[in-house]
């Protein structure tokens, strides 16, 4: 995954964490991240296969890595080098 990618996954995984802890459909995480349906769906499912977010027939949300993930994650990450 390229740099830009995994940039915006990490922002996902954030928004995601500061939705809530219920399970939430792609157009809401569109909506709060001002982007179509169709490019979280892509980043989504990229998300779920790695085990970052899991998805029920109510929604999104983030897994116990994803939410492991994002706790630990530098505070300046967008400036991170990874």
């Amino acid at each position: 995954m390229k740099r830009k990618a995994r940039l915006k996954a990490l922002e996902l995984l954030h928004e995601l964490s500061m939705m809530s802890t219920k399970y939430v459909s792609l157009s809401q995480i569109a909506r709060e991240y001002g982007v179509s349906r169709q490019y979280i769906h892509r980043l989504i499912k990229n998300l779920v296969e790695k085990g970052f977010v899991v998805k029920t027939g109510g929604g999104y949300k983030l897994s116990e890595k994803g939410l492991w993930l994002i706790s630990n994650a530098p505070k300046d990450y967008k400036d991170y080098k990874y």
